[in-house]
């Protein structure tokens, strides 16, 4: 999240870094804690299983890339971006200033999105297990 308040200006900032120092925002800092703890427990977890339950558990590329699609161009799109936005950014700028900036950052994000998840997530399902996929992707 540090990251992310650093270099993305759709984002809710603290006040402009002084003699160039970032401030950091602590209390998105903890709204994305929370958020992310409720995801992996609630959403997640069941949904790397639904996955290794209906595609397998094999790592051939074919299984591999099937679980990288469906979490890169399905998950990733549909819950990981709209869900992470308003729950960590509504509550400091108000719902509806919200749902605008996640319109005009969505294409962007889920770009750097699938820049970052692709390898990730090909690693993740071709090495970890299961039970440890969670901690992988958190840490």
């Amino acid at each position: 999240d540090a990251f992310a308040q650093n270099n993305s200006p759709g984002h809710v900032h603290p006040p402009e870094p002084e003699r160039g120092r970032f401030k950091y925002d602590i209390y998105r800092g903890v709204l994305t804690g929370l958020w992310g703890g409720g995801s992996a427990a609630l959403v997640w977890q069941p949904w790397y299983k639904w996955l290794d339950r209906t595609l397998g558990t094999s790592r051939s590329i074919r299984v591999v890339l099937a679980k990288v699609i469906l979490d890169t161009c399905v998950a990733l799109p549909l819950y990981e971006i709209p869900s992470f936005t308003l729950c960590t950014v509504a509550p400091r700028k108000g719902f509806d200033e919200s749902l605008v900036d996640l319109r005009e950052s969505y294409t962007g994000q889920v770009v750097a999105g699938m820049c970052l998840w692709i390898p990730v997530t090909s690693f993740m399902f071709s090495f970890v297990p299961l039970h440890l996929r969670i901690i992988f992707v958190y840490s």
